[in-house]
């Protein structure tokens, strides 16, 4: 999945060099690292499954998470990815930067930014029935995150 959407602690670079200075640095990354993982946390989950999701609805099929989708018929589609599973952290920039994302074919069109080319974005009927957009996700939890980078910083310092 494209990035969609980012996390920035103002000053951040300021204080990396202060730190630098006395050997803290690993807080900060552990500060970090700890924000991507309560990050992927919140974006991993799934809303309430919706009537596509359960057998007997007008369409005649339903989409089993995880498994793909199920017909009245007993046909069954190729086995669906993991869109919840496929989200995985990477750092960057010496562990001062965590990248959240997912590669799943169509998660871009599930979870994907708000904003952006069609193809490209969140498709409009999944914020609909719950799915949280990247940028989403990274605005209701930007201050959580900046705790969790705040709180390694107090602890680097003593405080």
């Amino acid at each position: 999945m494209p990035e969609g959407a980012f996390i920035e602690i103002e000053g951040l670079d300021k204080l990396i060099k202060k730190l630098d200075k006395i050997g803290k640095l690993d807080y900060v990354k552990a500060g970090i690292k700890a924000g991507a993982v309560y990050v992927k946390g919140k974006i991993a989950k799934y809303p309430p499954p919706t009537a596509i999701n359960k057998p007997g609805n007008p369409s005649g099929r339903w989409y089993v998470r995880g498994y793909g989708w199920r017909f009245a018929s007993g046909r069954v589609s190729p086995v669906s990815e993991d869109l919840g599973g496929g989200w995985t952290i990477k750092t960057e920039d010496r562990g001062f930067t965590a990248i959240v994302g997912n590669d799943t074919s169509y998660g871009i069109f599930v979870q994907g930014p708000k904003d952006g080319p069609k193809g490209q974005r969140q498709a409009g009927h999944m914020a609909r029935i719950g799915w949280k957009s990247v940028d989403t996700v990274a605005e209701e939890e930007k201050k959580r995150v900046q705790e969790y980078v705040f709180d390694a910083v107090r602890r680097a310092i003593g405080a």
